[in-house]
């Protein structure tokens, strides 16, 4: 794993699910065990505000603090939502029993912090600790890897194709990014077979003059693993 923060970009080719995804209303919904995922629907507006109040959820997001209202709220959901979803993978975490939406996870940007796409989900701090985590992470990941594949061409941080073989196609990569401290999140990136990759130092957004500590994971694509 490096522990840098320079970065060094690469041009690579790769593979990458084809754009636009699936739309809402043609996304398949995922069934687990005990959860139920579906595309983001624009009702879910009070669930998404009551999710982003929390503090000890928030902390761990760029933001870094609670939404300030509704509208702020509003505004994130607006990038999951038509036309939006045509460029976003994100679902609706539920319970399967009831329904009840205890989080939100996916993919929002193709290229992310490290040129791959990011992988991310926040939970209700009720739902803590009973292993919903790794049951979305689980469900979510057959479905990424099961969208249709485009070849592309993408610049992507040197750290994040270590250990690569130096063929034509790069294999493709699902990066997760955590803080240094997220001792919970980062279990369930490694349960879910996500290794560590890159370490690096970066001003803390929402506490200016302070400095935070991130460290990135990646999980190669099945048919790269096979």
């Amino acid at each position: 794993m490096a522990d840098t923060e320079e970065v060094q970009w690469v041009d690579i080719k790769t593979t990458l699910p084809a754009i636009p995804y699936p739309l809402s209303d043609a996304r398949p919904v995922i069934k687990t065990q005990r959860l139920l995922l579906r595309p983001v629907a624009a009702a879910d507006l009070d669930d998404m505000h009551a999710l982003r109040l929390q503090p000890e959820v928030m902390v761990w997001t760029i933001q870094g603090r609670p939404d300030e209202d509704l509208e702020e709220t509003r505004k994130v959901m607006d990038r999951f939502l038509p036309p939006n979803d045509a460029r976003d993978f994100n679902y609706a975490i539920c319970l399967g029993d009831t329904g009840e939406m205890i989080g939100v996870g996916g993919v929002r940007s193709m290229e992310g912090t490290l040129g791959w796409p990011d992988l991310g989900y926040m939970l209700r701090k009720e739902a803590w600790g009973k292993g919903y985590a790794s049951e979305f992470v689980a469900g979510f990941l057959r479905a990424w890897w099961a969208l249709p594949r485009a070849e592309r061409a993408i610049r992507v941080d040197r750290d994040a194709i270590a250990g690569d073989d130096d063929g034509p196609v790069t294999h493709e990569r699902l990066v997760a990014i955590t803080q240094d401290d997220n001792l919970g999140s980062q279990n369930v990136l490694r349960k879910m077979g996500m290794q560590p990759i890159k370490k690096w130092v970066v001003d803390e957004a929402s506490k200016p003059g302070q400095k935070t500590v991130l460290l990135a994971f990646a999980v190669k694509s099945p048919v790269a693993a096979a």
